[in-house]
């Protein structure tokens, strides 16, 4: 069709129509284009505000809550929290005060701990720290935490972790109580204190 042909009436409502129908038939399209990607958009808010929502009451992901036998001072420090609860009683109160008591039965485990280390091959030597220790009833250690010294030696943590874990369940403490009880002192290794068996592995 030429630009000065004359279009007939009829062809014009009928390309009007055709056109309206294009028109409706693009703003359906998109209309329906909108409300897919608009419900796509819902859902993934919704559901981020839930996981968000569950995260901060802790049900959703749950995180690993199995205390390591043998951790750093600073790590894990909310069931630390929960620990240092548990175990509120101190070894002195345990020992009925008695100071040289409590001091002798600590430096005798820390004894047991180097005479350990040297039966499995473990050299402990220039190891500085400080330790809390967390003892069950019956002596048997249920964790020990740990923090080295600025002026110990170095010395693989993850190694250190698995020797401690390891003496953990090998030894127990001789001191037994009626509740759970714990300990932070200091250890230098080596020890220098010779070796007096009182404990057990």
């Amino acid at each position: 069709m030429k630009h000065n042909d004359v279009i007939p009436v009829k062809d014009l409502i009928e390309i009007a129509y055709n056109s309206e129908n294009n028109v409706l038939f693009l703003v359906k399209f998109n209309r329906m284009k909108f409300l897919k990607t608009w419900c796509c958009f819902s859902f993934l808010l919704c559901f981020g505000i839930a996981n968000a929502s569950s995260l901060a009451t802790g049900t959703m992901m749950k995180p690993d809550t199995i205390l390591p036998k043998a951790f750093l001072l600073g790590d894990h420090e909310r069931q630390f929290e929960k620990l240092s609860v548990d175990y509120e009683t101190l070894l002195l109160t345990a020992t009925d005060n008695n100071m040289d008591l409590a001091f002798n039965k600590w430096v005798t485990m820390i004894t047991e701990m180097e005479d350990y280390s040297e039966s499995i091959g473990y050299d402990l030597k220039g190891i500085k720290m400080w330790m809390n220790i967390f003892w069950e009833p019956d002596g048997t250690i249920a964790h020990i935490a740990f923090f080295l010294k600025p002026n110990s030696r170095n010395v693989d943590v993850e190694e250190l972790k698995a020797f401690f874990s390891s003496f953990a369940r090998h030894y127990t403490f001789p001191l037994l109580y009626k509740t759970k009880y714990s300990h932070y002192g200091s250890a230098s290794f080596p020890t220098f204190t010779g070796k007096k068996k009182v404990g057990t592995y």
